[in-house]
C-alpha cells in the first residue's frame, strides 16, 4: 500500500510539474505574441535621488493611466545614482514595466531608439521623465486615433502648474498648421505624443544626433514634412511639464543653438538657397512664393500662417543671440514680441535705442543698426 502511494505521489508531483511547465509557457507566448495597445517609451539618466522623485512621479503617472493595455519601456541611460534600484523596485511590482540598460550614458537620441526597437505597441507614446501624466491621457488619445485612422499622431496640451489652468500650453489641431509649426518649433509637446507604430516603421523614422538636446525637431520633420503624417492634437490639458528638473550644463546654450541651425536648415532645404531667409515672417513669405509645399499643405493653410505671423507696419525687426522677431509696441510704456506674443515693459526707447524688461525673464537692450533693425546688446 505504501509502495503504491509513493507511486499516486510521483504522478502527481509529474503532473504538477508538466502543469506548471505549461503555464509558463502560455504566459511567455502570451507575452510574446500578444501586441500592447501602446508602447511607452521613457529613457532616464540620474534621475533618482529621495522618494517622491520626478523619476517616480513620471512612472506612478503611466502606471496610474485609465487605459490600461500598455507596456512602459524604460532606458535607464548608464545612470550613477540609484535610478537603477527605483527601476527594479518597479519593475518587480508591475509586469508591464519593461527595463532595458546602456552600460554608459549614451545620449538621449540612442536611448529612444533603442526603446522604438522594443516596442511591440500599436501605438507609441513618448513620456519624459521628469514631467506626469494625467490619469486619462491614454484612454483619449487612444480614442482619438482608433477613431480616426487618417492622422499619424495626436498630442496635447500641458501646463506647467495645476493651480494655473490658464498657463496651458496648446498646439494645432490642423494637420497643415502642425507642418507649418514643424518649420521653425517642434508641432506637438514630445513627451505628450502619441504616434502610429506602423508609420515609423513603414518610413524607418528613428531619431538623430544632428541637432543636440533638440533631437525631437528633426523627428517630427521626417513625421510630417519629409512623409507627409498627420498630426492633430487634442486641445485637453493631459500632461504637467517639470520646469525645475535639473538639466546638464549649457544644455539651454545647447539647444537653442541647435533650433536655430534646424530652423534655417529646414527652410533652405523647401527654398533652395543657401542663406537665412531672414525672419519667420520672412521665411514663411518666401515659402508661399516658391511653391515647394503644394503637395504637402494648402495653400490657404500657408496664406493664414503669413498673416498671423506678420507683424503691424510699425513694429521693429530685431536680431537677438537665440531669436530673431519683432518687437509691437502696444503703448508707450508696454509691447510684446510679435511670433510668440512675449510681452515687456519698456524701461527706456531713443532713436537709436530700446531697452525693456521682459515679463518672463530678465532686462535686456536693443540698439538700432544702419537697415533700421535693431540687434541685442549685451548688458555691461
Amino acid at each position: 500500500m505504501k509502495v503504491k502511494n509513493m507511486k499516486i505521489r510521483k504522478k502527481l508531483i509529474f503532473l504538477l510539474d508538466i502543469i506548471a511547465i505549461c503555464v509558463l509557457a502560455a504566459c511567455f507566448v502570451y507575452q510574446h505574441i500578444t501586441k500592447p495597445k501602446i508602447s511607452v517609451v521613457m529613457s532616464t539618466f540620474n534621475r533618482g535621488g529621495v522618494s517622491n522623485s520626478l523619476l517616480e512621479r513620471a512612472i506612478n503617472s503611466i502606471l496610474s493611466q485609465t487605459e490600461t493595455d500598455f507596456e512602459l519601456i524604460i532606458i535607464n541611460d548608464g545612470s550613477t545614482d540609484n535610478t537603477a534600484e527605483i527601476l527594479e523596485k518597479y519593475a518587480r511590482r508591475d509586469s508591464r514595466i519593461v527595463i532595458l540598460t546602456n552600460k554608459t550614458n549614451k545620449g538621449l537620441p540612442y536611448s529612444l531608439n533603442r526603446g522604438l526597437e522594443a516596442a511591440r505597441g500599436i501605438y507609441i507614446a513618448r513620456m519624459d521623465d521628469d514631467d506626469m501624466s494625467y490619469p486619462t491621457r491614454f484612454e483619449k488619445q487612444v480614442s482619438f486615433l482608433d477613431t480616426h485612422p487618417h492622422i499619424t499622431a495626436t498630442g496635447c496640451a500641458f501646463t506647467f502648474s495645476v493651480d494655473h489652468p490658464e498657463w496651458a500650453v496648446s498646439f494645432p489641431v490642423d494637420p497643415d498648421e502642425s507642418k507649418l509649426w514643424t518649420f521653425i518649433r517642434v508641432p506637438v509637446v514630445h513627451p505628450c505624443a502619441m504616434i502610429r507604430r506602423s508609420f515609423l516603421e513603414k518610413h524607418h523614422i528613428r531619431y538623430v544626433e544632428t541637432y543636440p538636446n533638440a533631437e525631437d525637431m528633426p523627428f517630427w520633420y521626417d513625421v510630417t514634412l519629409k512623409h507627409n503624417g498627420l498630426i492633430s492634437n487634442l486641445q485637453d490639458v493631459l500632461l504637467l511639464k517639470g520646469i525645475n528638473a535639473p538639466k546638464k550644463e549649457n544644455y539651454g546654450t545647447v539647444q537653442n543653438e541647435s533650433v536655430a541651425r534646424y530652423r534655417n536648415d529646414t527652410f533652405e532645404s523647401f527654398l533652395k538657397q543657401n542663406k537665412n531667409c531672414g525672419t519667420n515672417c520672412e521665411c514663411y513669405t518666401a515659402l508661399e512664393k516658391s511653391g515647394t509645399t503644394k503637395d504637402i499643405i494648402r495653400s490657404e493653410a500657408i496664406r493664414r500662417q503669413i498673416e498671423a505671423i506678420c507683424p503691424p507696419a510699425d513694429a521693429i525687426r530685431i536680431d537677438h543671440p537665440e531669436w530673431q522677431d519683432y518687437f509691437v509696441f502696444e503703448s508707450e510704456t508696454r509691447g510684446y514680441r510679435y511670433s510668440i506674443r512675449d510681452y515687456a515693459t519698456i524701461l527706456e526707447r531713443t532713436s537709436d535705442k530700446i531697452k525693456v524688461k521682459w515679463d518672463k525673464w530678465g532686462t535686456e537692450t536693443f540698439m538700432r543698426q544702419s537697415d533700421g533693425s535693431y540687434i541685442f546688446k549685451k548688458n555691461e
